[in-house]
């Protein structure tokens, strides 16, 4: 987040497109998944080294060849602080989902972490997430998770 912060940090409004491919097995049950994402971002600064961002999602779904659309909203307050030489991003965040097959708001996420850069390459997040679904055949969740992101910058050609 940290390194994105950097690389957008004179722009207020983000916008990104993307595809994931999930596989899922729970309690034996094989569940794939095919995503096509399109992401809006507002960022603000508030003041005090703040940084607010709001990301709105809208998923176009196919669960084992089922077309399902999602829209999920996203809040999110981070604050870089720095430890003598050790740079750190503490962040929480809210996200709430509305799906079109069950006509609701039928679950949110709670998460908290933090952002360890190295080096504008490498971005390791630490974070514990909470979920709430009631819907799904687990209807609380409970994260912790590390990712570890890889950074790569394009060249621009020169006229």
């Amino acid at each position: 987040r940290q390194l994105q912060d950097e690389a957008h940090a004179h722009n207020r409004f983000v916008i990104g497109l993307g595809y994931e491919y999930l596989q899922t097995n729970q309690n034996g049950k094989l569940k794939r998944e095919n995503r096509i994402g399109a992401d809006g971002t507002g960022r603000h600064r508030p003041g005090a080294g703040f940084l607010v961002t709001d990301r709105n999602r809208l998923e176009f779904r196919w669960v084992n060849g089922a077309y399902n659309f999602r829209y999920r909203n996203k809040p999110t307050l981070e604050r870089v602080l720095r430890v003598r030489k050790l740079q750190l991003t503490p962040y929480v965040s809210g996200e709430l989902f509305w799906d079109r097959n069950h006509h609701s708001w039928n679950e949110n996420q709670y998460s908290l972490g933090v952002q360890l850069p190295y080096k504008n390459r490498l971005m390791l997040d630490t974070y514990y997430l909470h979920e709430n679904c009631t819907t799904c055949s687990q209807q609380h969740v409970n994260v912790f998770g590390l990712t570890l992101s890889l950074y790569f910058e394009l060249k621009k050609k020169g006229p």
